[in-house]
């Protein structure tokens, strides 16, 4: 079960799951979102294990449709968030939602800690995000959804970046193949500050496409292991959201040298399609679920 995937949304956390498994050689049932379509009890009692992506956009539908009945159901229960708990603009129960769900599985690794559960950074989808030769259209760029955080932060760097538009299209899969090529069209792809304390599934999206990334530190003490998973200077580039200044320097710097600007996105994509992808991740819930299931027998 999942949230429909748009460009604006995250592939990683919808369909994205479901045409992983299927390439690995899984034979998955397409729940989709419970909000949109609700799928009979005795569909899922005949399932081998159940992975929500997103859950804690529509864990109270769930609850609600399926009752006592969902914590009944004997297959182990998987739940792979989206979001850090703490955002800057809301909360989310993970100490609730979490007790209903077998295995759970944070991509912000200050909850894993908080909530119990395993540290499960976002993967890419690296049949979709993939290098290919593109001419590079754009210097610097920014991708994405801009909200007030995001435009105020623009507005203090004053550097000229384009801001580009995801174009959608009525086939999702064709959505998200448009959103690669444009990431490879970018010679440096800046993420602006987002509101969830965690990488973002962007990160490694654009990665993956050999285009080099410049992308804010966390900008919560709580959340700062979460950059770990890559090396500042040779698999991206890590700022400071605290300081403008820092930002202009440093697209500005790569914008002219792009020999260097080239290395660190040839690096960056190696290190994601080698230990960063959705089929790794789901790998590793693949055989923690494969341990609980022979632990219950």
């Amino acid at each position: 079960m999942h949230n429909g995937a748009r460009v604006g949304s995250a592939w990683a956390c919808a369909e994205g799951i479901v045409h992983t498994l299927r390439r690995m050689g899984y034979e998955v049932t397409d729940c989709g979102n419970p909000y949109f379509r609700s799928v009979p009890l005795h569909d899922l009692e005949g399932v081998d294990a159940i992975i929500l992506g997103a859950p804690e956009w529509y864990f109270d539908v769930l609850l609600d449709r399926y009752g006592d009945a969902w914590c009944a159901l004997k297959m182990p229960k998987v739940a792979w968030y989206a979001e850090s708990a703490h955002r800057d603009d809301r909360e989310f129960e993970f100490d609730v939602f979490r007790l209903f769900a077998d295995l759970n599985y944070y991509p912000a690794s200050q909850d894993a800690a908080e909530f119990g559960g395993r540290w499960l950074p976002f993967g890419v989808d690296e049949t979709m995000f993939r290098p290919l030769l593109t001419e590079k259209q754009h210097a610097v760029a920014f991708v994405g959804s801009l909200y007030p955080k995001r435009m105020e932060f623009l507005r203090s760097i004053d550097f000229p970046i384009s801001i580009l538009g995801q174009q959608g299209h009525h086939n999702v899969i064709e959505s998200f193949c448009n959103l690669a090529a444009l990431y490879r069209s970018i010679g440096i792809v800046l993420n602006l500050p987002a509101l969830s304390r965690l990488l973002v599934t962007r990160v490694t999206e654009v990665m993956a496409c050999r285009t080099m990334l410049v992308t804010p530190k966390m900008d919560h003490p709580s959340a700062v292991e979460n950059t770990s998973q890559f090396v500042d200077g040779r698999h991206l580039v890590y700022y400071d959201p605290g300081r403008p200044q820092e930002v202009r320097e440093i697209v500005s710097y790569f914008a002219n040298h792009l020999a260097e600007r080239d290395a660190i996105a040839e690096a960056g994509s190696r290190e994601v399609h080698e230990n960063h992808t959705m089929s790794i991740r789901l790998e590793q819930i693949m055989a923690d679920v494969e341990a609980l299931r022979c632990s219950h027998k």
